[in-house]
């Protein structure tokens, strides 16, 4: 676990901004402190809302100097690969191709075969669930943000007593929603199902 990051410099790239990285030292837990080691280059530094706004660049903690710091590069460095051309350095070749201007994008967990939830979870990621797919909810699921669950043609969606909250659900044609033993599906502000997706209600609600 981080402290709060410090906008900041990177030594090496001091020339072209006075605030291209995240300055990160990480807390004392019941356990010890987090580190990185050699090999951890590349890593992810989520926010509090558990997206991507740096990836490890450099830095002095490891196991011998769990207090020294780690610095991330910012997001935007990345975006345009700090002035290298090279599509491999710049991410926004990969991740806005189309150069929309997004600002954030959600993760996407894909379901491609049958999958049970049985704990409680607050999922951050849009869920795509595939033509092979079945996802069966038996626990509390809120989706957290902007998510969307998508049920592919010859996917399936399984409300097993279970709920799932705060939820835009497009169900596609050939797809299926199944609620029983007492399940709810809470929607945000989008319950979509076209003609030929199955939806059974046996015993449960949509909200």
């Amino acid at each position: 676990m981080a402290n709060q990051p410090i906008s900041t410099y990177h030594l090496d790239y001091i020339e072209s901004s006075s605030a291209s990285h995240w300055k990160v030292t990480w807390k004392l837990t019941p356990t010890g402190h987090g580190v990185t080691e050699y090999g951890s280059s590349g890593s992810p530094l989520l926010n509090s809302g558990h997206k991507v706004i740096g990836q490890l660049h450099g830095g002095d903690s490891r196991c011998n100097y769990p207090n020294d710091p780690d610095w991330f590069a910012k997001f935007n460095e990345s975006w345009t690969g700090h002035g290298n051309d090279s599509i491999q350095r710049r991410m926004n070749c990969w991740l806005d191709s189309l150069n929309t201007g997004v600002q954030t994008m959600e993760g996407l967990l894909v379901i491609p075969s049958a999958r049970t939830l049985t704990s409680d979870e607050q999922l951050y990621s849009n869920i795509l669930i595939k033509n092979s797919g079945q996802l069966t909810i038996q626990s509390e699921v809120e989706l957290m943000g902007n998510s969307r669950v998508v049920v592919e043609s010859g996917g399936k969606l399984i409300i097993d007593g279970g709920t799932l909250s705060n939820v835009d659900l497009v169900l596609k044609h050939g797809s299926s929603l199944e609620i029983v033993n007492g399940g709810i599906i809470e929607t945000r502000n989008r319950f979509k199902a076209p003609v030929g997706a199955s939806v059974d209600i046996v015993h449960g609600k949509i909200m």
